[in-house]
């Protein structure tokens, strides 16, 4: 909170937090960064918590939320109330029915096909996230070019700076209230990730179990998407970083991987303030993940199935 172009330093950040009035324009920036570390900490425990519990349900490390095409409907949802005007509420709901409407399409051409692999959901998953995708560049194309198109485009980018307390509730109350559903099912979570005929013949409803985990991943994505726009590579990046400490089990992994989401969106947030000009969030996030998914893509090179060994 001490970080930006306008000077802060402790004392006036202890004044603050106890309720002590001062310098309005201090006040004013004090109170929008603590709005903004809030809102950083949130989307990413969200995002690495939907990357950690995709990557187990299909025992796939290279998967994430943008793989079955929830970040791309969720970001159609999002600009096409934009393109219509509607509120910041609106946004965030539209955002979430193109989330669970792109993973819905993604379940129906997989169930059509009968795949038991997973494959098919992520070949899936690409050719619905191109759709939405396609139908985002034609909401761009008809957006006027003064008003509506600026805001989708600078939203689509993914930042912090606009950080309001109707952007920050939902963001934590989906997080936490997904991660708390997701801690009462880490133990089939825990025996569908080694192999569905073990979850079937323990007692495990898989079907349920799957498309229960699937819906809170899109959920929490959406969430933060409709909310601060598109962040690439947390959702990947983080749930690796917190196996390194805890291993594969979901009642572990999944606070984990929140706390961790947390930590380093916050630090690529205080990156992006302190460069001139401040650059989106996002391109700091992809600078990291491109090179860890080259390393990732070298570990399973030869591999004839992805696993999370």
């Amino acid at each position: 909170m001490m970080t930006g172009p306008y000077p802060a330093g402790a004392a006036d950040l202890l004044h603050y937090l106890t309720g002590g009035t001062g310098d309005a324009l201090l006040d004013a920036t004090l109170r929008l960064r603590l709005l903004r570390t809030l809102l950083a900490a949130g989307a990413g425990g969200s995002l690495a918590l939907s990357g950690a519990l995709l990557q187990g349900l299909f025992r796939n490390p290279l998967i994430d939320s943008g793989l079955l095409g929830i970040n791309s409907g969720a970001g159609f949802g999002a600009a096409l109330m934009i393109l219509l005007g509607g509120a910041a509420a609106l946004v965030q709901i539209s955002a979430l029915a193109g989330a669970l409407a792109a993973l819905g399409i993604c379940f129906l051409i997989s169930s059509w096909f009968r795949d038991r692999s997973g494959l098919i959901l992520i070949l899936a998953g690409v050719v619905v996230s191109s759709l939405f995708s396609s139908l985002l560049t034609l909401i761009k194309f008809t957006a006027d070019p003064w008003d509506r198109l600026p805001q989708i485009i600078f939203w689509l980018m993914g930042s912090f700076s606009n950080a309001t307390p109707g952007r920050v509730l939902p963001v934590w109350i989906l997080g936490l209230t997904s991660l708390g559903l997701l801690m009462l099912l880490s133990r089939p979570l825990d025996l569908l990730a080694q192999g569905e005929e073990e979850a079937l013949s323990v007692g495990v409803p898989v079907r349920a179990v799957s498309a229960a985990a699937a819906v809170i991943a899109s959920v929490a994505a959406a969430a933060v998407v409709s909310s601060c726009g598109v962040i690439s590579w947390a959702g990947l990046l983080v749930p690796h970083l917190a196996r390194m400490f805890v291993g594969n089990r979901a009642r572990l992994l999944f606070p984990v991987s929140f706390l961790t989401g947390m930590n380093l969106l916050l630090a690529a947030d205080i990156a992006a303030r302190l460069i001139p000009g401040e650059l989106p969030v996002s391109i700091l996030t992809s600078f990291i993940g491109i090179p860890f998914y080259i390393y990732l893509l070298s570990r399973v090179r030869g591999r004839r199935r992805l696993n999370l060994g």
